[in-house]
């Protein structure tokens, strides 16, 4: 039986790991923001304050998702 091969860590993939992190929190507060004060905050028609919105937390918690699996899940 072989073991698993770690990644190696570096700089670059430190990086894009974190940045991947940022991302997934813009886009789930982006998402809530939208829909709590869409009309406000950023101006969203009303028409478009629920797909918007909703899209944009179903993509941030799609990214948590794939983030948590490529970075956390197996290091």
């Amino acid at each position: 039986m072989t073991k698993p091969e770690r990644r190696v860590t570096t700089p670059l993939r430190v990086f894009m790991k974190y940045l991947s992190i940022l991302m997934v929190l813009l886009y789930i507060g982006l998402g809530l923001v939208i829909l709590t004060d869409g009309g406000n905050i950023i101006d969203v028609p009303d028409a478009y304050i629920m797909p918007l919105g909703l899209g944009l937390l179903g993509y941030g918690l799609f990214r948590c998702y794939r983030v948590y699996v490529y970075y956390f899940r197996n290091p």
